[in-house]
């Protein structure tokens, strides 16, 4: 009798050990865990040094043990009823929640994770896992997962099929080939910078607001169907052009270190920040943009700036390494050449002059390539000249014509290269005083060159 008793009153503490309930203690491995979970009295209801099963089940709130040098979360599987968990900067390498089936929030960045199976946390709307040795991550059945953060990690691929209210999505520094959002309607958000997709297609993402590709193998993108789009970054890819005609929110476009030839901002009256450094560009026209703050375009092969939009908003402008530029067109001349008010922080080469009208050249003017090999061999002086200006060439190099032009655009005065040493003298007395802007020319080539006659 005494034995069926105590099997009677066995049974149900089995039942409730296999459901995961007991009335016994929670079991830590890591006493830096249990020690953060005993400083909490919402958990540790009773003040003791143990946290029991009861208090675990019962406890509905986040865990926070942030930046406590855990090794292992061994008993969170206890916790089945929280919301959060935020265990981030610590020394986790395994994270096992699949008993915590409620979880809305999990905060798991700068650990040692190699993988994180997440198929029992249906409910997780947050994840944010960055900086972890992450090559494999399951989030299928998360589909109602809204924020995914898994940058720094060691990803090759991820499905996101099933994703389909994701708006954020940080996948920055993996080594990713492709990727599909195509099923991702609701994006707002992507940042893809630094891994190796030749390839990416945002055509289905038009709410896309945020998106950055930076440091792929990208030849080619379309972003016309992403109307929404404030701030787009390219840097660092093989684009030879982009088309940002239908970006009319556009407010920050970075797409250095490229191949462009071309760029039209001119439908981008929002933009604040122009960002297109290290690349072919021979022509950049900002004067539709009048909220413009910064524009970076150095190391390019400018021959023509046109910074006068009418507003004085450019507190920023690099355009130094651009050996062709003679005349950057600006509002207020006087102010940029003392590098007054807006015009403090602007920087350009010691070739380049600043100008309210910067003359158009004519088009015959036109038909002759710019040459950086020109401008290196060709040296023109004293400027400002009074009399006469002196040109020096290297003795490979043939001039044909050097053309002067008014400040207006019409031409001023033609030479002939007849001499043939290295040295060409010019009057230039018989000019009136004021800027004057010089083409010097080749059969196929020519430099642009400013003069200033006292």
């Amino acid at each position: 009798m005494k034995k069926q008793l105590l099997l009677l009153l066995f049974i149900p503490f089995c039942v409730a050990m296999t459901s995961g309930q007991c009335d016994s203690n929670v079991f830590f491995e890591d006493m830096n865990f249990k020690n953060a979970l005993l400083l909490k009295t919402e958990i540790n209801t009773d003040g003791n040094n143990e946290i029991s099963c009861i208090e675990a089940e019962s406890y509905t709130g986040g865990i926070v043990v942030e930046k406590k040098d855990i090794g292992n979360l061994t008993g969170i599987e206890a916790f089945i009823n929280i919301s959060s968990l935020a265990c981030n900067q610590n020394r986790l390498k395994n994270l096992d929640l699949s008993k915590n089936t409620r979880l809305t929030e999990l905060i798991c960045f700068r650990n040692e994770l190699e993988n994180l199976d997440l198929s029992n946390n249906p409910e997780l709307i947050y994840l944010d896992c960055h900086s972890n040795k992450i090559d494999n991550i399951h989030v299928s059945q998360n589909t109602k997962l809204v924020s995914l953060n898994c940058r720094s990690n060691k990803l090759e691929n991820i499905d996101l099929i099933n994703n389909i209210e994701l708006a954020v999505l940080n996948l920055e520094f993996n080594q990713l080939t492709d990727i599909d959002v195509s099923q991702n309607l609701g994006l707002e958000t992507l940042r893809l910078y630094f891994n190796q997709l030749t390839d990416i297609d945002v055509s289905q993402n038009v709410k896309l607001v945020h998106f950055s590709c930076d440091s792929n193998q990208l030849d080619n993108i379309d972003i016309t169907g992403n109307t929404e789009l404030k701030s787009f970054s390219c840097g660092s890819n093989q684009l030879e052009s982009i088309d940002l005609s239908q970006t009319l929110k556009l407010e920050r476009f970075q797409c250095f270190s490229n191949l462009l030839t071309s760029i039209d901002v001119s439908q981008n009256t929002k933009l604040e920040a122009l960002e297109i450094e290290f690349n072919e560009l021979t022509s950049i026209d900002v004067s539709k943009n009048p909220k413009l703050k910064t524009l970076y375009c150095d190391f390019n092969r400018l021959n023509f700036l046109n910074a006068k939009n009418g507003t004085r908003s450019i507190t920023e402008l690099i355009a130094f390494e651009n050996p062709l530029l003679g005349c950057i067109e600006v509002d207020d001349k006087k102010a940029a050449d003392s590098g007054m008010g807006n015009y403090k922080n602007w920087y350009i080469d010691d070739s380049a002059i600043y100008s309210e009208n910067c003359p158009l050249l004519p088009e015959k003017d036109k038909t002759v390539n710019f040459s950086e090999q020109l401008a290196a061999n060709i040296t023109m002086y004293p400027n400002p000249a009074i009399d006469q200006i002196t040109i020096t060439k290297n003795a490979n190099i043939d001039l044909a014509r050097i053309y002067i032009y008014r400040i207006d655009g019409t031409l001023a005065k033609t030479v002939a290269q007849t001499n043939k040493n290295n040295i060409q003298i010019i009057p230039v007395n018989d000019l009136s005083k004021g800027l004057y802007i010089l083409s010097i020319q080749t059969q196929t080539d020519k430099i642009i060159r400013q003069l200033f006659i006292e």
